[in-house]
């Protein structure tokens, strides 16, 4: 919810969250809920892939081929 409304106050996002789900379910629209660990787990993943795909396209170098 915080992306969607990046200005709302920390306070109100639980509000918001429950309107979001709920307009989600009247148009059939998945909502998906991580925790904060499976959140960072998937940040990490998605960082992880981004960097070797990065290094097949050796747009970025090892810290070996730095030194």
């Amino acid at each position: 919810e915080h992306h969607l409304f990046p200005y709302a106050p920390r306070k109100n996002l639980r509000k918001i969250k429950l309107l979001v789900k709920d307009f989600c379910s009247k148009k059939n629209i998945p909502y998906k809920e991580d925790t904060l660990v499976e959140a960072w787990k998937g940040i990490f993943i998605y960082l992880n892939d981004l960097g070797k795909y990065a290094k097949e396209l050796n747009i970025i170098k090892t810290v070996e081929d730095m030194v």
